[in-house]
């Protein structure tokens, strides 16, 4: 084998090796993509999930707040309600009313 065939090999082989590492290259390059978006949407879903759970418990603090209503209405004597009591079961709805839309965007 002569200097001038095995300087062909080698070539060659250098050519394949680059065009491999280029073909891996843009491989790479959509594997980084794609970790981007999925990092992101799990970001996303991870905030959603928070969302949920404060959702669910002011769902919680509502139902309570109905259950002070309702005994309100029951009671023989109609005495009101405090304004201190309707305004936390305000604040109670309008955060679950937030958490909501949060959810819907």
């Amino acid at each position: 084998m002569s200097q001038r065939d095995s300087s062909d090999d080698e070539d060659e082989v250098i050519k394949e090796l680059m065009k491999a590492q280029n073909e891996l290259k843009v491989v790479h390059e959509y594997n980084q993509q794609q970790k981007r978006m999925l990092h992101s949407l799990a970001k996303s879903e991870i905030r959603r999930e928070e969302i949920r759970k404060q959702l669910q418990e002011t769902d919680q603090e509502v139902m309570e707040w109905l259950r002070v209503f309702s005994s309100y209405r029951q009671r023989k004597k109609k005495e009101p309600m405090k304004q201190k009591e309707r305004e936390s079961a305000q604040r109670c709805l309008d955060k679950r009313q937030r958490l909501s839309q949060h959810l819907l965007v």
